[in-house]
């Protein structure tokens, strides 16, 4: 890649989280629906509901028939189970964003190239787009069933714009596998059927679990971060912990944020 080009993006992470990201050499990937924006997969979110799903059912009608239109409201819930995510910016810094991932005024921010994200296995790249008001119409167009294709992926490309300030750029996994998954209830009716029967060995298969978190490795990227960063009020104890863990492994640490430094 043409490094005149290549991107730098960041993220803010606790102490905690930047420990577990070194220690682990891995990215933890979550799935969508555990984040606060009740906005997040909008199109999801709409089925869960009653009048949500009749909402969709409506919109369905001008789209000629299909066999992707025709089964999307039974099945589309199930590839909600297969998204992981995790969230960089393109914002280095600014006042917003050092308040918002405050962490007790210990925020840890790494710097990495975008070249570097592209080299994690099976990894889509996706910068956010911001609207005034997700218009549930449009995110279906953008799904492709008109051209009979779901592309569920881009349920998970726009955000409100009131969260344009941290110029997201999202990073997403998809574990085709978890469609699989059954739900608790569902897990119950196989096991009362199957438990004690000659089928019961294939419970395992059936009712295999994949958790709401899971990592991505990055060890074998070398050098994978550009550079550390502290919250602009961290504590100096703080800023010379860091500084020597940093120093232990080899990472470029550039010391607290002058964001605040007096003129």
């Amino acid at each position: 890649m043409n490094t005149d080009v290549d991107r730098k993006l960041y993220k803010f992470m606790s102490f905690y989280s930047f420990v577990d990201f070194i220690q682990s050499g891995s990215l933890n990937f979550v799935r969508p629906k555990v984040w606060e924006d009740p906005y997040e997969g909008f199109i999801f979110q709409k089925l869960k509901t009653s009048e949500g799903k009749k909402e969709i059912e409506t919109l369905l009608k001008k789209i000629p028939d299909n066999n992707a239109k025709s089964i999307f409201c039974d099945l589309a819930l199930k590839f909600e189970k297969i998204f992981y995510a995790q969230s960089w910016s393109l914002c280095s810094e600014s006042d917003a964003m050092w308040r918002i991932y405050n962490y007790e005024n210990k925020t840890v921010r790494i710097e990495v190239l975008e070249s570097n994200i592209r080299q994690i296995d099976n990894i889509k790249i996706v910068d956010v787009e911001y609207d005034d008001k997700i218009n549930l119409e449009r995110e279906i167009e953008k799904i492709c069933l008109y051209k009979d294709q779901t592309d569920f992926m881009k349920i998970y490309h726009v955000k409100r714009m009131a969260f344009q300030h941290e110029r997201e750029v999202r990073l997403i996994y998809q574990n085709n596998e978890a469609i699989n998954q059954k739900s608790q209830d569902e897990i119950k009716l196989f096991e009362k059927a199957l438990r004690g029967t000659e089928l019961e060995s294939v419970l395992n298969d059936i009712t295999k679990s994949y958790p709401d978190i899971l990592k991505k490795d990055i060890s074998y990227i070398p050098d994978f971060i550009n550079s550390v960063c502290l919250h602009p009020q961290a504590p100096d104890w703080f800023d010379l912990t860091i500084r020597r863990y940093c120093e232990l492994n080899k990472i470029n640490y550039m010391g607290k944020s002058k964001l605040y430094k007096p003129i």
